[in-house]
């Protein structure tokens, strides 16, 4: 796979992976705010998904989502974290995690990429720009 197909990769399972994080944080949050947050998030996800999608599709790289079990694995993971500290910082500090841990595959991929494709590297950047924003959203419900 060369390097902008890795780097799309990265995007889509970043994307997805926190698209079902969010989905799980959505179920257990209790303060309304935190909820519209969540649902602003998700939406820009959604949106940034469909364009990662978009330019796969025009490459021919198709992406089915998380492999079943990787889903599996998450959703439980979130349930059983949110579980036993069902609050809203439980929440906010599973999704900053999840964003996190999201953010290292796709820059390790970027770096092995010397020089990405102009939309490739927009729709990194706009990730990057999505993640970090949404890191500074939840912090104050630690």
């Amino acid at each position: 796979m060369n390097g902008t197909n890795l780097i799309l990769s990265c995007l889509f399972d970043g994307t997805r992976s926190c698209q079902t994080a969010l989905k799980d944080g959505l179920d257990a949050a209790s303060c309304a705010s935190l909820k519209t947050k969540l649902h602003l998030i998700l939406r820009e996800l959604d949106a940034l998904e469909m364009e990662i999608r978009a330019l796969s599709s025009s490459r021919g790289l198709e992406f089915d989502g998380l492999p079943p079990i990787s889903h599996i694995l998450a959703h439980g993971r979130a349930r059983i974290r949110l579980h036993f500290r069902n609050s809203d910082s439980a929440v906010a500090e599973m999704l900053i995690n999840t964003f996190s841990k999201t953010v290292i595959p796709l820059m390790k991929s970027k770096n092995q990429c010397h020089d990405p494709e102009p939309q490739t590297e927009y729709l990194t950047q706009r990730y990057l720009g999505c993640v970090s924003a949404a890191v500074r959203n939840l912090q104050e419900y630690l």
